[in-house]
């Protein structure tokens, strides 16, 4: 049978991945990927990128009845993200003590800040979630994380935007997203129902380049020799590669699942090396 036609060049649009997740592919596939909720995913990872997600059970807006028949504006459907974990630099070296990382974390609940010890007297908070650059707690504003790494974050009414942006590696925007007011509430009950939504405007991935949002950088083709541009069922099949189970990390900030770019370098090196994370 005749090779499969070459692939189009990738897409100028930003890869996006919202709500329940639906994703669009740096192909300009559309995909979603489901998950189990509570549990950690890897997006990209590659040898000075990783990006991972927690996702957590979704809600959509429509009525629904509970186990206890209480009636709710929302119902659930599917998961959406909760955390985020990056890290750009370097993991390894020739020299450790050249090791240069920077690294954010998003949550969508104030959890994270009220463990760091709340916002900072006289400076603008996160409206909603919480985020951490290189282990300190952020505040609304433009940061310089090192070099020419920045961040900035914005709140408006409907959210708060995290823009985070290294010139060689990505520009990345994120926004930590409340529930409608329509649903009618409570200020305690808001957090379980904000999520994340990502914009990946641009990246430097390398052919190896991994991970939920990865994969995506190469196409597939069906039988006939077609590019699949739309999965075939609600967590990725015919997109990414294996099942969504394979792509489960640790922990937020952890490299190690199947298809890890990162992970089998770093886990070569010495218990000396590591002293320097």
């Amino acid at each position: 049978s005749p090779p499969p036609p070459s692939p189009p060049p990738p897409s100028p649009s930003p890869v996006v991945m919202k709500s329940d997740p639906h994703l669009v592919g740096l192909r300009s596939q559309h995909y979603d990927v489901t998950g189990v909720s509570g549990k950690y995913y890897n997006l990209i990872s590659d040898l000075n990128l990783m990006l991972n997600a927690r996702f957590e059970a979704a809600y959509s807006t429509g009525m629904y009845i509970d186990d206890n028949s209480v009636v709710w504006p929302m119902r659930p459907k599917g998961t959406w993200m909760s955390e985020i974990g990056l890290r750009i630099g370097d993991l390894t070296p020739e020299d450790p003590s050249q090791l240069r990382i920077a690294s954010l974390a998003i949550q969508a609940s104030k959890q994270l800040e009220q463990d760091m010890g709340g916002a900072l007297v006289g400076a603008e908070p996160v409206k909603y979630g919480s985020v951490a650059v290189g282990g300190v707690l952020a505040m609304a504003g433009e940061t310089n994380v090192r070099d020419s790494v920045w961040l900035r974050i914005t709140n408006t009414k409907q959210f708060s935007r995290v823009q985070f942006n290294s010139p060689d590696v990505l520009g990345i925007e994120f926004d930590i997203v409340p529930p409608p007011k329509k649903w009618n509430l409570g200020e305690d009950e808001q957090e379980q129902y904000t999520h994340i939504n990502l914009k990946l405007q641009y990246a430097s991935l390398s052919s190896d380049a991994h991970g939920l949002i990865g994969v995506s950088k190469d196409l597939k083709y069906d039988t006939n020799g077609e590019p699949i541009m739309h999965a075939y069922d609600k967590d990725g099949q015919g997109i990414i590669d294996g099942v969504v189970s394979d792509y489960e990390v640790p922990h937020l900030m952890s490299d190690e699942f199947k298809y890890s770019v990162t992970y089998p370098a770093i886990a070569a090196h010495s218990e000396a090396w590591f002293k320097h994370l």
